[in-house]
């Protein structure tokens, strides 16, 4: 993803090869905010002689909240819930919009 702090617009892309991205400019003007949600994946193995290996972690992720107050697009990824707070914070300053809470 590519943010441009001075026309507040974003970029989703494709990248194709290492070399040509594909993808759209979008206004930051249509989305109110942003939010830091709590993601925890579980992976679980089933052996052949019926054994279950589960497994799983836990990740914090950023992302912009669209006027119906509903995160709708990933800006970040982080693995600890301090990084998280901190890439929200400093998203935030850089891209002038407040910040929501997630209700549980």
């Amino acid at each position: 993803m590519e943010i441009d702090t001075e026309t507040r617009k974003f970029k989703t892309y494709n990248q194709h090869f290492g070399i040509f991205r594909t993808g759209r400019w979008r206004s930051l003007d249509n989305y109110i905010g942003l939010t830091l949600v709590p993601m925890k994946s579980v992976y679980t193995m089933y052996s052949r002689s019926n054994r279950v290996n589960t497994s799983g972690k836990e990740e914090f992720r950023v992302y912009l909240v669209n006027k119906a107050k509903k995160p709708a697009i990933e800006i970040k990824k982080c693995k600890t819930r301090e990084k998280g707070q901190n890439g929200l914070d400093e998203l935030s300053i850089w891209l002038h919009l407040p910040v929501f809470s997630v209700k549980r």
